[in-house]
């Protein structure tokens, strides 16, 4: 026997070959073996592999492991690449028992977790119509399995030939520019009217706007830079990254920037009513209900802007189904059917990942140009 490090390798053969036994201890002090039929040296490689891995917590290789083992060293693996919400949405996934995975999976070792199991797991979301729910644990699922398949907790993802159930929501709705005015000359308070506009000038999701601080603000050029987001997650502000790990430096039209220049010079005022000296760090659109303004101000819950919304759609007239994303659909709408841009264009002011999923998203929108298309070749082709 051969000592290495807090492991062990020793000889191993079978009639018809001979190799090496590794073995060592994680950090809970329990015992893992591993039969590999290589060099000594190969072997000693390996086994210095296996011990770097369990230093950093990274490594879980025996087939015994359950569900609920691997998910902690997988979220210790993407605490640091997630954005906060991100990571708090996994870590209710894939740990806590009302994530509806848990209760079913987390005692089974993962070598014996089938495609049987994930589907009647996606099937209970299923025929109770969460076919939301089932589709973003399908992604959630399907990337667990993966990143256990990279570090050889398991020989093949039980998810490889399933399906990812398909939506069943209508196509993205948006406002008409009658519509979107009609929603906009509703809106009696100055702050919402500047949110509001910002938000759909530039397509941004409403946790991109509540991470705007006054530095991001551009006077030079007339613009916005959009480098954070901003969400509430267990009743805890938290600023992470933007979705994508999209930046953008977005220029603004006249009217917008004017409206912006306004609404900072009113919070400004009030600022120093509180004998409070504003800094480039503090939010664009900070919470200025409390009694007792703090060093710094927080931005105003997200949940709270998705309210305000909907009281003000229904005040224009529209019914309770619109949403505040869907500002961000009528910008997308408005730059394809009426102003007729390139789909790369609107995809880099969306700040999607690439341009496949931004027509993959807005198809309908976009099966308008393929029909003036045809048209057109048809001419050429006369």
């Amino acid at each position: 026997m051969a000592n290495w490090g807090n492991g062990s390798i020793l000889e191993h053969k079978t009639k018809n070959k001979s190799g090496f036994k590794l073995k060592w201890r994680d950090q809970k002090g329990k015992q893992h073996v591993k039969i590999v039929y290589i060099s000594k040296a190969e072997a000693r490689l390996e086994l210095r592999k296996i011990l770097s891995q369990v230093d950093k917590g990274e490594f879980v290789t025996s087939k015994r492991d359950s569900f609920s083992d691997f998910a902690i060293t997988f979220l210790k693996m993407n605490r640091g690449k997630w954005a906060a919400s991100t990571y708090q949405a996994n870590v209710s996934t894939l740990t806590e028992n009302g994530g509806g995975i848990v209760q079913y999976l987390g005692d089974k070792p993962m070598q014996k977790i089938t495609s049987k199991m994930i589907i009647d797991i996606l099937d209970n979301w299923i025929i109770q119509d969460k076919v939301p729910t089932a589709r973003l644990r399908y992604s959630y699922l399907n990337y667990f399995f993966n990143e256990a398949v990279k570090l050889e907790i398991i020989n093949k993802n039980p998810m490889l030939n399933i399906p990812k159930p398909r939506p069943n929501k209508p196509d993205k709705k948006a406002l008409t520019p009658k519509e979107w005015l009609n929603f906009y000359s509703v809106i009696d308070d100055d702050m919402c009217k500047t949110f509001f506009r910002l938000m759909t000038i530039g397509g941004f999701r409403r946790s991109e706007m509540c991470g705007f601080t006054l530095g991001d603000i551009n006077h030079s050029d007339k613009s916005i830079s959009s480098k954070r987001g901003y969400s509430v997650v267990k009743g805890q502000g938290v600023y992470g990254d933007t979705k994508n790990h999209a930046q953008a430096n977005m220029p603004l039209d006249e009217d917008t920037f004017n409206l912006l220049e306004d609404h900072v010079s009113k919070i400004s005022l009030l600022a120093l009513r509180f004998d409070k000296p504003l800094t480039k760090d503090d939010p664009l659109f900070p919470n200025l209900s409390v009694s007792k303004v703090p060093d710094r101000w927080k931005p105003i819950n997200p949940d709270t802007w998705s309210k305000w919304f909907k009281k003000y759609a229904q005040k224009s007239g529209l019914d309770n189904t619109w949403t505040i994303h869907e500002l961000r659909h009528t910008m997308v709408s408005l730059m394809v059917q009426d102003m007729n841009l390139d789909p790369l264009v609107v995809s880099k002011r969306v700040r999607h990942a690439d341009v496949g999923f931004t027509l993959n998203q807005y198809a309908h929108l976009f099966s308008g140009a393929q029909k003036e298309a045809s048209e057109e070749i048809g001419k050429l082709l006369k």
